[in-house]
């Protein structure tokens, strides 16, 4: 009995200095997802300072990943897979499918941004987190205010230029999507 299963593989260094032009110029992190919804080590770091000091605390991690994971599923969906989303602490992401003649090669999650429109939401959650773990609240407000704004504009640009970006990628054979036949053998 055999079957097939699809493996994406990709040229680390050549991917990862596209993800980190791409940060040069937007300012903020960029992860590579595989079709798993499992982080690759194809994004930018050091993680966002905010992001940093938040995780600190294992349940607020535990509330990262979750939002992660609703963003990637949502992006899965064919009828919006590119959206921007608030995270749980209220800051901006942007969530992008990547595929390539309707094969599905991964998901990119870009972000934090801050947007206006939850401010409060943000100042007030960095209070509650000063509070519960003693974190420094000066630095949590120096990270959120340093952090690149959220528009509509921006939105639309960074989705036009992380499917460029990914196309090349894929006719540069950076990133290549290959199908592996394995045999399931059945032992009495």
């Amino acid at each position: 009995l055999c079957y097939n299963t699809i493996m994406v593989t990709f040229n680390l260094e050549l991917f990862n200095k596209l993800l980190f032009s791409l940060q040069t110029l937007i300012k903020t992190n960029i992860c590579f997802y595989n079709e798993n919804f499992e982080s690759t080590f194809a994004c930018t770091g050091p993680l966002n300072e905010l992001c940093r000091l938040v995780r600190i605390n294992e349940k607020a991690r535990l509330r990262c990943k979750e939002t992660d994971y609703n963003a990637l599923t949502h992006c899965k969906c064919d009828a919006c897979p590119d959206h921007h989303y608030f995270c749980h602490f209220g800051m901006k992401e942007m969530g992008f499918k990547m595929e390539n003649h309707n094969e599905t090669y991964g998901y990119i999650i870009v972000g934090p941004f801050k947007d206006s429109q939850n401010q409060a939401e943000v100042l007030q959650n960095i209070e509650k987190v000063h509070e519960k773990c003693a974190i420094d609240k000066q630095a949590m407000l120096d990270a959120y205010y340093s952090m690149p704004s959220f528009s509509q504009e921006k939105f639309e640009s960074i989705k036009v230029i992380i499917h460029a970006m990914f196309d090349y990628a894929v006719n540069k054979n950076i990133i290549t999507m290959i199908l592996i036949f394995m045999a399931a053998g059945i032992f009495v």
